[in-house]
């Protein structure tokens, strides 16, 4: 029973497809939600439905849609049956603009290259003609010497005139040909790109009168999205530092979005949503194994086959002043008050969303050990008000660009911290204390010992504030044993092995501070100090 039930199920929609009427409607483009990855597009259309089983085509969607978030609605006195989105190869490719007008160049220069062509042939002509009268006089007629003179010198020139105006013709031809031949490649790597087939949604509908409808489509596509990234300026260490976040929107759909209020959204369109949980945890002693040639080191397949299982998962007015920011429940949305187009090209779109006036602490911050400069940073605190994203930076102090930076919200600390540049005018020095540097062996062990001096100038015409870091090593092994000596009244982190001096500088003033340490160790047995 059940199987004549599906198999009149099948024939029932069967007969429905067969006699269903196509009826192509354009799907308006009403909004856009752009996601960090992907993006949500919702289409309306209205058009008059006869009576009986119809299918409405929407057309004017975009190419790569996610089946399973395709959603159709409407309102009329009509049934919607079923919907699908279907490939329509017989359906000729809406040009681009961009692709328009390079077909409209090609088709002048090629206009050019004709009549160039048709010039040369004619001057061609010319000089054949004259070739072949070069012969003077007969056999019945002499000329005289003026005679054959003047004859000469009008065939010189008038042949040399003709070949030059040749040559020029060939240069410019050259030139036409050169920018022909970058046309068309242009035009084949658009055509290149292009799909062989538009998209369509077939939405299937049966009414018992005529009616009109109102549909309404919406679906996510991962071919759009927008990257954050900063402006961060500041114009002097008394003065707070200024945030522009920017959106670098791009698209590639397949449909322009043309004068569009667009929803950019902090959330991941390709984010896995499931709730993680939490697995038992096995761990055991590791047993030996020998490795056999020809297969996988069994040591590391039972290391790997230890660890927790996981799922893997795949100053003039700008848009700023115009965006509203709203937080919800998962995200944050900014929403523009005006409209705006973007190409379906592929190519970034910047769009100001927010400006942030934060209040900044300026020092400066010196690792001798790494690189010899200090850096001017500014700390931030109450940062995490600011709904920040990762993204890169461009740093401008004192209304100069001083480099790139990337900008992490993803802490946990108290402050984030900017880096402004390099200062050159505070000078740092550090050098190795030759005197204290020495080893001492003590039975079979050897204790080595280690001093530097590290020296702070400040050059400034200010007091400058200068967090000064050095770093003593830390033993992995109850063998190797470090002893601090002597730290110049540092701040220790015993667990990172970092030392800290927090320092005030007056204009001209130079500081010193000296540490040193020693390493003991078995005499036998080599230390990577490091």
């Amino acid at each position: 029973m059940i199987k004549k039930l599906v198999v009149l199920a099948f024939s029932i929609f069967a007969v429905i497809n067969l006699s269903a009427k196509e009826i192509p409607v354009d799907a308006k483009l009403n909004s856009v939600t752009v996601f960090l990855g992907g993006a949500e597009l919702t289409h309306t259309a209205q058009l008059d439905v006869p009576q009986g089983i119809h299918e409405i085509i929407l057309e004017n969607v975009a190419n790569n849609i996610i089946g399973n978030s395709l959603q159709v609605g409407g309102t009329g006195d009509f049934v919607i049956l079923s919907v699908n989105q279907r490939q329509n190869f017989l359906k000729a490719k809406v040009k681009t603009p961009q692709l328009i007008v390079l077909e409209d160049s090609l088709k002048l220069l090629k206009g050019d290259l004709s009549k160039m062509n048709n010039n040369r042939q004619v001057l061609q002509y010319e000089l054949d003609l004259l070739l072949a009268n070069k012969n003077l006089g007969s056999d019945t007629k002499t000329i005289t010497v003026a005679e054959l003179q003047r004859m000469s010198e009008y065939f010189n020139k008038k042949s040399t005139q003709l070949l030059n105006d040749m040559t020029s013709i060939d240069l410019k031809k050259e030139k036409v040909n050169e920018r022909i031949t970058k046309i068309q490649n242009q035009i084949n790597e658009i055509n290149n790109k292009a799909k062989s087939s538009v998209t369509e949604i077939v939405v299937t509908v049966s009414t018992s009168k005529n009616t009109k409808g109102n549909f309404k489509a919406s679906y996510l596509t991962y071919d759009a999205g927008w990257n954050p990234s900063y402006d961060l300026r500041s114009s002097g260490i008394d003065t707070p530092i200024k945030l522009d976040l920017r959106a670098n929107v791009w698209q590639k759909t397949g449909i322009d979005w043309k004068d569009m209020n667009i929803i950019l959204s902090t959330r991941s369109a390709r984010q896995n949503n499931n709730k993680p949980e939490l697995r038992r945890w096995f761990i055991d002693f590791v047993q030996e194994m020998k490795y056999r040639g020809g297969g996988i080191n069994e040591m590391q397949l039972m290391k790997s086959a230890a660890a927790p299982s996981m799922d893997e998962t795949a100053e003039a007015e700008s848009m700023a002043d115009y965006m509203m920011a709203q937080e919800t429940q998962l995200a944050v949305e900014y929403t523009p008050q005006i409209k705006y187009s973007i190409a379906a090209d592929g190519k970034p779109n910047i769009v100001a969303l927010q400006s942030y006036d934060l209040q900044a602490d300026y020092e400066y911050y010196a690792a001798p050990k790494l690189v010899s400069n200090a850096f001017l940073v500014a700390n931030v605190k109450d940062w995490g008000k600011y709904n920040l994203l990762p993204g890169s930076a461009n740093i401008y102090f004192e209304n100069s660009y001083v480099g790139n930076s990337f900008i992490n919200p993803n802490v946990t600390d108290e402050e984030i911290v900017f880096s402004l540049g390099r200062d050159e005018s505070i000078v740092i020095k550090r050098e190795i204390l030759q005197d204290f540097t020495e080893d001492k062996f003590f039975g079979s062990d050897v204790e080595r010992f280690f001093g530097y001096e590290i020296t702070v100038r400040n050059s400034k015409t200010k007091e400058i504030k200068l967090t000064l870091e050095d770093q003593f090593p830390i033993s992995k092994n109850e063998d190797i044993k470090v002893k601090l000596i002597e730290t110049a009244d540092a701040k220790i982190n015993k667990t990172d092995g970092i030392l800290t001096w927090n320092l005030k500088l007056n204009p001209a003033e130079s500081i010193s501070k000296k540490f040193t340490y020693s390493v003991r160790h078995p005499g036998d047995k080599p230390v990577n100090i490091y």
